[in-house]
């Protein structure tokens, strides 16, 4: 309740602002540092310099006083109830989760995800609020401090989280509690969930009534990746500008995003039609398609871009008796699940409606 009223209409100013009371802790210091052996020192999410001397205005005699520079000081991350889409006539709600780190400062705007997504080119659409770009200046004023710790999928991370009061005081990154304990310090391992895109594929025909595909090869290339994922593995040298030149080649469009560098594979299912309603067999067991086989094949690895293509020449051959469900023998196909992970090409029998899924 102490908190709703927080929000409540100060009525000592009329102004229809709400009451400017802080109760408690005024803001939170993040901390972060890799979960190893032994630990290495805290990295703060909150520490930032001014770029140049801060200064305030004087409102009775506009009268501009400098503060100096703002050095190596951490701003408080702070944590309020929103309203959907931004609507001041709709309820307030509580996030699931207050703050998420995605490997910048949790206290400026990221700026390259500002450049990626082209923020500024933001238009106006009333029915959700959006009255343009966002309007929040924090990095023209402050810089981030360097991070010592890049988030990376695959690692483990500690953090702990120091109280900052009213005035913005409180704990220094390199202070350590007076009674220190395991409990005041969150473990998390950071892992992928994101599940790989689809794959590209070159000279695919549009899907039209005609079902024959004449080609003698399948041309194939990672699926696309976007930010801040791709950041997160850690294998480009440099994934920004790369990004950004995607960004600017598909303007207008809904996504964009350079080659997934975690795809090191592709699973091709190559499946042949059946009769209606002959369903059984299927790998879905909802579809007139029988799973004939399955094997993988690996992408080159020598671009340092991730832009290798994986070329899988098509074998056709006439087949009068085809086995189903034994690797070891595939009928006239001519090859065996075992000699089918060695080859380079795919064996495909003739004649028949084949289905290929293709997937990373």
């Amino acid at each position: 309740m102490w908190y709703i009223r927080q929000l409540a209409e100060d009525a000592s100013t009329g102004t229809g602002d709400r009451i400017d009371a802080p109760i408690g802790a005024f803001g939170y210091m993040v901390d972060v540092r890799e979960d190893e052996a032994v630990p290495g020192t805290w990295t703060s999410l909150n520490q930032v310099t001014s770029k140049a001397p801060l200064t305030v205005t004087n409102p009775a005699t506009a009268q501009v006083i400098t503060l100096g520079h703002f050095t190596d000081r951490e701003l408080p991350y702070q944590v309020y109830p929103s309203q959907l889409d931004g609507d001041p006539n709709k309820p307030y709600w509580l996030p699931m989760y207050f703050a998420t780190w995605k490997g910048k400062s949790m206290v400026l705007p990221d700026d390259e995800a500002s450049a990626l997504y082209q923020h500024d080119k933001t238009v106006a659409r009333p029915e959700i609020n959006v009255s343009g770009p966002p309007a929040n200046k924090l990095n023209a004023v402050y810089a981030a401090a360097p991070l010592a710790t890049p988030l990376r999928y695959g690692h483990a991370y500690q953090f702990r989280v120091r109280l900052a009061d009213m005035s913005g005081g409180g704990p220094h990154p390199g202070d350590s509690p007076q009674f220190d304990s395991p409990s005041h310090i969150a473990k998390c391992r950071f892992r992928r969930f994101i599940a790989p895109d689809i794959v590209r594929i070159s000279d695919v025909p549009a899907n039209t009534g005609e079902i024959r595909f004449s080609d003698t090869k399948l041309t194939i290339r990672r699926p696309l990746l976007g930010y801040p994922s791709v950041v997160f593995t850690g294998k480009y040298a440099d994934p920004i500008p790369l990004l950004q030149n995607a960004s600017n080649s598909m303007k207008g469009n809904e996504a964009f995003g350079i080659s997934d560098p975690d795809v090191e594979a592709v699973e091709i299912v190559v499946e042949v039609q059946t009769l209606k309603m002959d369903n059984m067999q299927s790998v879905s067991g909802r579809e007139s398609y029988i799973h004939l086989y399955t094997t993988t094949r690996k992408f080159p690895l020598d671009s340092m871009t991730f832009d290798d293509i994986l070329t899988v020449p098509l074998q056709y051959k006439d087949c009068k008796v085809l086995n189903f469900g034994d690797p070891a023998d595939l009928g006239d196909l001519g090859v065996n699940q075992a000699q089918l992970e060695t080859m380079q090409e795919l064996v495909l029998p003739r004649a028949r409606t084949l289905r290929l899924t293709i997937r990373a």
